[in-house]
């Protein structure tokens, strides 16, 4: 008997416990309209990215604990919404940097702040993240492709890496390579894995680590084409670059341009040494 009242005592706390914490966070959710936030402003916007700035004019009477930014894609966002808190505490004006947003979208924001009795909120405002558009730079590079949803698309490499070198492998077929856009991130991996070769045009793509980004790769024929057609936003010259899209044991795609300045896909030996341009690829 002693057991089983202890057993139901056990559960009668942690029940107590729960609903102790529960009503907790309830109060702390409350809304207080004793805290003032004032002059709040949006900033910075970016297709992913806003800056919210705003002043805590009242305290409500007690220390604030924390204060940041909500942010929704329906009116009235609260706590409860999508939250950025701020770093460290101040008793003035602070800002956050909100991300992880949609590009091309209607965001509904609040500053809040937050104390031992509730939260209190600013004034609700409204912004539009931006598009993307061909010659953004974005994520490491520049864009110069967009899919028909225009939230994924492909950024090359800002120009200036001034690397050159040879397909690799000559003699050896990798099976599998493919000329479409959407294909050059496959294809690297295939020439890396059957290409046992340091310093090959696939696999100095493979390695790059630029702007932060690790996931470079070279591009298919068609991929590589893309990028030629908007070489003014990307910044190439005319000299011959690989792509990833192999055409047989000895030989490769490359691009290059004709008189009037028009990409001609050419095929080239493994061995020849031409520029190396890589991409990397986004989706939102």
């Amino acid at each position: 008997m002693n057991k089983r009242n202890s057993i139901y005592s056990l559960i009668l706390i942690s029940a107590l416990s729960l609903f102790f914490t529960n009503c907790q966070k309830e109060a702390n959710n409350t809304e207080n309209k004793s805290i003032v936030i004032q002059n709040t402003t949006v900033s910075g916007i970016t297709q992913i990215r806003a800056t919210v700035k705003a002043r805590i004019v009242e305290n409500g009477g007690s220390p604030i604990t924390e204060q940041g930014a909500c942010f929704d894609t329906v009116p009235n966002p609260t706590v409860t919404s999508q939250i950025m808190v701020a770093d460290s505490l101040t008793t003035d004006s602070f800002s956050v940097r909100i991300g992880d947003l949609k590009p091309n979208k209607l965001y509904y924001v609040r500053a809040y702040a937050r104390n031992s009795s509730g939260v209190g909120y600013g004034e609700e405002l409204t912004f539009t993240t931006h598009g993307f558009q061909i010659g953004d730079a974005f994520e490491g590079g520049i864009i110069f492709y967009l899919d028909p949803t225009g939230l994924s698309g492909l950024i090359a490499a800002p120009q200036g890496l001034d690397y050159a070198s040879t397909w690799g492998c000559s003699g050896v077929s990798i099976p599998g390579t493919m000329v479409e856009i959407g294909k050059g991130k496959a294809n690297t991996s295939a020439i890396t894995q059957g290409c046992n070769k340091t310093g090959i045009a696939a696999q100095w793509s493979e390695q790059l680590v630029y702007n932060s980004f690790y996931d470079w790769y070279l591009p298919s024929k068609d991929e590589l084409n893309e990028m030629f057609k908007h070489r003014d936003v990307v910044v190439m010259n005319n000299a011959e670059r690989w792509s990833s899209s192999e055409v047989d044991a000895n030989t490769a795609w490359a691009l290059s341009f004709d008189a009037a300045g028009i990409p001609v896909p050419v095929m080239r030996p493994k061995t020849s040494s031409l520029g190396v341009r890589p991409i990397r690829s986004f989706s939102y």
